[in-house]
């Protein structure tokens, strides 16, 4: 059964003034909430991967990281998808149950432009792969851009582990 809320809105006069609309909403009864999120397990890097790299590089402020930042924003948004994401320092098609990697194609601009490509496994078999992008277009400090790359990267990279397919593309792509 699905819920749609009842709304009554009344608009009213008093002393010479109109009053703003009051809204009363009601919930039918019997309503059902949404079904509990299956239980499952997301593997993924402590870092993405960022070939050419050193392990440990990280700019002087650890938010200007993005093997971390990246890895750390698409975690957060995950999360509603996921009963657990664990990170591991490395994860391959070997990784037990559903594990996910990522790696950074091309970082220019000090993080204005940042893209990424990604595959994610089931017990050793690929069930989804994506190339994502994104440009920040204000001109702000390196690391706010890429601060607002790395949220919109990791929120569309989360929306598609929600229903992951092959050959993805991701956000603006050239």
């Amino acid at each position: 059964m699905a819920c749609r809320p009842i709304i009554s809105c009344t608009a009213g006069r008093g002393a010479g003034r109109w009053l703003m609309p009051a809204c009363l909403v009601l919930v039918l009864a019997g309503c059902q909430q949404s079904p509990p999120r299956e239980a499952s397990t997301l593997v993924m890097q402590q870092r993405v991967a960022f070939p050419g790299m050193a392990p440990d590089h990280a700019a002087a402020d650890e938010g200007c990281d993005v093997t971390r930042r990246l890895a750390d924003d698409i975690q957060y948004y995950a999360r509603p998808h996921f009963s657990r994401i664990a990170v591991a320092d490395t994860v391959s098609a070997k990784t037990p149950g559903k594990a996910l990697y990522v790696e950074v194609l091309d970082f220019s601009g000090g993080g204005r432009k940042i893209a990424v490509e990604g595959m994610l496994w089931d017990n050793g078999v690929e069930v989804g792969s994506f190339i994502a992008q994104d440009t920040a277009w204000r001109s702000t400090s390196g690391c706010m851009a890429l601060t607002s790359v790395s949220r919109v990267l990791g929120k569309r990279i989360a929306h598609w582990l929600a229903a992951p397919t092959r050959n993805a593309r991701l956000g603006p792509l050239r």
